[in-house]
C-alpha cells in the first residue's frame, strides 16, 4: 500500500523530508536505505521486485534499509484533514487517529454501491441510497407482486399484465391483461374501424394504404342501399294499400249518401193524400230504417285501421330515418377518423426529410391544440417522430409522446419515450444498447428547458436488438403535467419541439 494520500491542516516545513521518495506521498511505514532515502515499507519491496524500478529510483535491492522510528513517530503527530474533506467531512486531528479511529466510522467515506449499480456512495448515506434510490434494488410490482430491479420497474409497467390500463378508444379502466378481450370481443365502443391499438393502427394504414380503407366502406355502402331501396319498397306497398282503402271508403259514402236521397223522395211521394195516423207510423219506420243504416256506416266508417295504417307508416318512416341518419352519423365519424390518420401519415412523410445521423433530434410538433383534441377523444393517443440515428451505419431510433397521457400519466401528464427501431446495420452494432439517453421539452422565451435523462438497463428487453419493427419504448409516463401544453414558453403558435439527445462519444460506427 503506497503512501498517506491526506492534507496536512495549516503549513509544516518539513513536509518533503516526509515524503516516499517513490511515491511522494506521505510516508506508511516508513524506512530508510545506506545513502538515506526513505521509502515506504510497500513502495521499497516494489522497487527492488522490479530491477528497471530500481535502476530509475536509483537503489541497490542488495543494499541494508532500516525502520525510520523517528520519522514514523513524527508522521502520527502530523495534523491531518479528513482524506473525506471534499465530500464534505470537517474532520481535523492527527494522522494516527485518523488511520486507527476516525477512518472506520467516518460518514462521508465513499464506498462502491454493495448492490452493483457501480457509484460511490457516502457512509452515512449508504442505507437510504441502498433502500430508496439504487436502480439494481430489489422492489416488487403492487400489481402483479413480480420481483425485479428497480431500474426495470418502469418498463415493467409499460408491460405488467395486472397494471391499471385505460383504453385508448373508451377510456374504461382495467387490467392490460383484459385490454384484448376488450377489443376482440367488441366490448369498446370507442374502437376504431380497424381493430388493434394506435401504432399497430398507424402502421396499418401506412402499408395497406387509406384507399383500401375507402374500398373496404363500398361494400357497407351497397349493403345500406340495399336495405334502404327494400324499406322503402314496403313504406309504398303500405301506402298503396291505405289510399286505395280510403278510395273504396269514398265511393262507399257517396253511393250511401244518393241511396239516402232516393229514398227520402220516395217517401215524400209515398206520404201523399195518406191519413195521419198511417203517416206517423211509416215514418217511424223509416227512421228505424235509417236508424240501422247509420249506424252500419258508422261502425264501417271506423277510423282506427286508417289511423293505424298511418301511424305504422309513420313509425316505420322514423324507424327508416332514424337507421339511416345512424348510419350516416357512422361513415361520417369513419371518414373524419380515415382523414386524421391521413393527416397524420403525410406529416411523418414530410417530416422524414428531416431525419439527422449524429444522435440528436430536434422534433417539431404543430398543430397541438388539435392533436391534444385528438388525443383527449380517442382518435390518436400517440404521435411518433421521425426515425433519427446515430450516424448514417448507428442505431434507429424515434420518439413518441402521448398528449394527453399514457398509463399511470394518463389524463393527468404529458407522456414522452424513446424506442430503438429495426435497422438496416443492426447486426454490426453493439448489443444491447447502453448510451445515455436525454429527452427535453423546449423552452422557447426563458431556455427553462424539462430535461429527463436516463441510463438504459442492459437487462431490459427496450435495449436488446429489435427483433420486430420497434422495441417497447422507455421513458416517462409523467414526463411533465399537462398544464405545461398551456404554457406560451413552451408552446408557442401552437407549435411545441421535443428534443432527444444520445451520448454517442462511446459508439463505435462500422
Amino acid at each position: 500500500m503506497p503512501g498517506y494520500d491526506l492534507k496536512i491542516n495549516g503549513e509544516y516545513a518539513r513536509i518533503e523530508s516526509l515524503q516516499c521518495s517513490s511515491c511522494e506521498l506521505i510516508l506508511r511505514d516508513a524506512i530508510q536505505n545506506e545513502e538515506g532515502q526513505r521509502f515506504c515499507k510497500s513502495c521499497w519491496e516494489e522497487a527492488i521486485s522490479s530491477s528497471s524500478k530500481a535502476q530509475r529510483l536509483g537503489i541497490n535491492p542488495k543494499e541494508e534499509i532500516h525502520p525510520d522510528i523517528a520519522v514514523r513517530r513524527e508522521i502520527d503527530r502530523l495534523l491531518v484533514l479528513c482524506e473525506n474533506y471534499e465530500n464534505g467531512c470537517d474532520w481535523t486531528g492527527k494522522l494516527k487517529n485518523h488511520e486507527h479511529d476516525h477512518k472506520a466510522i467516518c460518514e462521508y467515506k465513499t464506498m462502491r454501491c454493495p448492490l452493483g449499480c457501480g457509484k460511490r456512495i457516502p457512509l452515512g448515506k449508504l442505507r437510504k441510497h441502498e433502500q430508496d434510490e439504487c436502480p439494481f434494488r430489489k422492489v416488487h410490482c403492487p400489481h402483479c407482486r413480480s420481483q425485479m430491479l428497480a431500474g426495470d420497474y418502469n418498463d415493467h409497467l409499460l408491460s405488467c399484465p395486472n397494471a391499471p390500463y385505460a383504453c385508448g378508444h373508451c377510456h374504461t379502466e382495467m387490467p392490460r391483461s383484459e385490454m384484448d378481450s376488450h377489443t376482440l370481443l367488441n366490448n369498446c365502443r370507442g374502437q376504431l374501424c380497424c381493430s388493434g391499438w394506435h401504432p399497430q393502427i398507424l402502421n396499418h394504414l401506412e402499408h395497406d394504404q387509406v384507399f383500401m380503407h375507402f374500398q373496404m366502406l363500398g361494400p357497407a355502402i351497397k349493403t345500406m342501399q340495399t336495405q334502404l331501396n327494400v324499406e322503402l319498397k314496403e313504406i309504398r306497398k303500405e301506402l298503396k294499400e291505405i289510399t286505395e282503402s280510403t278510395s273504396i271508403f269514398k265511393d262507399e259514402m257517396i253511393n250511401e249518401s244518393f241511396s239516402l236521397t232516393q229514398q227520402v223522395k220516395q217517401v215524400e211521394e209515398h206520404l201523399k193524400g195518406k191519413p195521419s195516423n198511417q203517416i206517423i207510423l211509416d215514418l217511424q219506420e223509416r227512421v228505424k230504417q235509417l236508424d240501422d243504416k247509420v249506424n252500419k256506416l258508422e261502425s264501417r266508417a271506423s277510423y282506427r285501421p286508417l289511423n293505424q295504417g298511418f301511424d305504422d307508416m309513420s313509425s316505420s318512416d322514423s324507424k327508416m330515418g332514424g337507421s339511416i341518419e345512424h348510419k350516416l352519423a357512422e361513415q361520417e365519424r369513419t371518414s373524419g377518423m380515415l382523414k386524421v390518420h391521413l393527416s397524420e401519415l403525410e406529416l411523418q412523410l414530410q417530416a422524414s426529410l428531416a431525419s439527422t445521423y449524429n444522435g440528436s433530434f430536434l422534433w417539431r410538433i404543430p398543430d397541438v391544440k388539435r392533436r391534444k383534441r385528438d388525443a383527449i377523444e380517442g382518435k390518436i393517443t400517440s404521435i411518433y417522430s421521425p426515425p433519427f440515428y446515430t450516424g448514417r451505419n448507428g442505431y434507429k431510433m424515434c420518439i413518441y409522446a402521448y398528449l394527453n397521457g399514457d398509463g399511470i400519466g394518463y389524463n393527468t401528464h404529458l407522456s414522452i419515450f424513446f424506442g430503438l427501431m429495426k435497422g438496416e446495420y443492426d447486426p454490426l452494432l453493439k448489443w444491447p444498447f447502453d448510451y445515455e439517453v436525454s429527452l427535453i421539452m423546449v423552452d422557447q422565451d426563458h431556455k427553462r428547458h424539462i430535461v429527463q435523462t436516463f441510463k438504459p438497463s442492459p437487462t431490459s428487453s427496450s435495449f436488446q436488438r429489435p427483433k420486430s419493427d420497434m422495441n417497447i419504448a422507455s421513458g416517462y409516463p409523467k414526463f411533465a403535467e399537462l398544464t405545461i401544453l398551456d404554457n406560451e414558453s413552451y408552446v408557442k403558435e401552437d407549435v411545441m419541439y421535443v428534443k432527444a439527445i444520445v451520448d454517442t462519444t462511446r459508439i463505435f460506427h462500422p
